[in-house]
């Protein structure tokens, strides 16, 4: 059973659309696909080197309601953070949780 109370976090799913810019040109834009109050849990943080530059990856784990149709070329919006989805895991094939494993890139 999933506990309500443990999902305070408003998070928003978006989907990738393929849309025409003003000069006529291919351009990507988001849109919303659900929105879910989950759980947000951090479980590592990495800097590493890349191009000569410092970048920061922290990796975190969103449980939520279940939520038909969410893919792994979606993405995931909170408090001004945007994280990208690396997995989905329907607990127990029940239909009822999902975790998300994400990645927000600093």
């Amino acid at each position: 059973m999933v506990r309500a109370g443990k999902h305070r976090h408003l998070v928003t799913i978006k989907k990738p659309i393929d849309a025409i810019g003003t000069s006529y040109e291919p351009t990507e834009s988001w849109v919303v696909y659900a929105q879910r109050w989950a759980s947000i849990d951090a479980l590592s943080g990495q800097e590493f080197w890349s191009a000569k530059q410092v970048n920061a990856e922290n990796t975190v784990r969103m449980r939520m309601r279940y939520c038909h149709g969410v893919t792994t070329k979606m993405r995931v919006e909170y408090d001004n953070r945007i994280f990208t989805i690396d997995s989905i895991v329907n607990t127990g094939e029940l239909n009822r949780e999902m975790i998300l494993m994400v990645t927000e890139e600093v």
